[in-house]
């Protein structure tokens, strides 16, 4: 019945009732879900128990895509009932406030500064980052490949490094030849590794849209490391600023302009501890887990 009714979600929903299960006889003081389905069991157990329940979605929570997700009706039983419901972004909150006139929470995510640190000197040649899926749609890859082509014609020398899951040989099999010219793939590769590439990059690029938070832009700014972003990408339009970073409009070659400034960002005084500094707003330790701690015991 559950996989019919529920489809991809049906093991989210399997894991949010047994989770209910288990804690629902064990001593608990708050319960913070990631999923929806365990969600709805937090905030159901909440209004039978003492327990504070918390929901952070990963994602934009608007009502069109909810509404169309069938588990739509968990969700509105989280929306309706639980006691704090964490969004990663100021876009994100306006989502949900637009779509179910809930007053949002927005705590974003995390980078440890101990781990994430610059590298000793950046690699030889200019070379922005993406890290992030290479299939997803609204992540734009191929838009940053015909930025690519452009760039190229200005700055021969600058490379273009993939590093994230899935298969971009489709991708990259309709991009521009000057672009593939450029491409260095470097896989998903090992996670004690990603700080190294962060630091040696020149610029991080991630051109989506209708983004979330960008875990990987604080992660490149830990790392003294600039990055570019679209102005209307949502979330990570919030993170990019001037000194740090640069908001690119819509097209390809507006792409290009903005990863051609962040270029030049590198050769300024100060950019790597301005970088730092602005990571410090999402460190784990200080910022992060504090800020946490006020809404579980609110």
């Amino acid at each position: 019945m559950a996989p019919k009714r529920f489809g991809s979600f049906a093991g989210e929903v399997a894991f949010g009732v047994e989770a209910g299960v288990r804690l629902a006889s064990r001593r608990i003081d708050v319960w913070h879900a990631l999923g929806t389905a365990d969600a709805a069991a937090a905030a159901t157990l909440g209004r039978i128990r003492q327990v504070r329940s918390v929901h952070t979605t990963l994602g934009v929570p608007e009502r069109t895509y909810r509404d169309s997700r069938p588990d739509r009706r968990l969700h509105e039983i989280v929306v309706r009932h639980v006691d704090a419901y964490v969004c990663l972004s100021g876009a994100a909150g306006r989502a949900l406030q637009e779509g179910w006139n809930r007053e949002p929470i927005v705590v974003g995510g995390g980078v440890d500064l101990r781990r994430f640190n610059p590298a000793p000197r950046r690699h030889h040649r200019p070379a922005l980052l993406y890290s992030g899926d290479f299939t997803e749609p609204r992540k734009n890859v191929p838009l940053l490949l015909d930025a690519m082509a452009i760039l190229r014609k200005r700055r021969p020398a600058v490379e273009l490094w993939l590093s994230g899951g899935g298969d971009p040989s489709s991708v990259l099999a309709s991009a521009p030849a000057l672009a593939r010219e450029a491409i260095v793939e470097l896989g998903v590769g090992r996670e004690e590794d990603q700080a190294a590439r962060y630091g040696r990059a020149w610029v991080t690029v991630l051109p989506s849209e209708h983004e979330a938070f960008g875990l990987c832009l604080v992660e490149s700014l830990a790392c003294g490391t600039p990055i570019v972003v679209l102005a209307r990408g949502g979330g990570p339009a919030e993170i990019a600023h001037d000194g740090i970073g640069v908001q690119s409009g819509p097209t390809a070659h507006d792409l290009a302009d903005a990863c051609e400034a962040a270029l030049d960002l590198v050769a300024l005084k100060g950019t790597i501890e301005a970088c730092r500094a602005e990571a410090e707003r999402y460190d784990w330790r200080r910022s992060i887990v504090p800020r946490l701690e006020e809404v579980y015991r609110a």
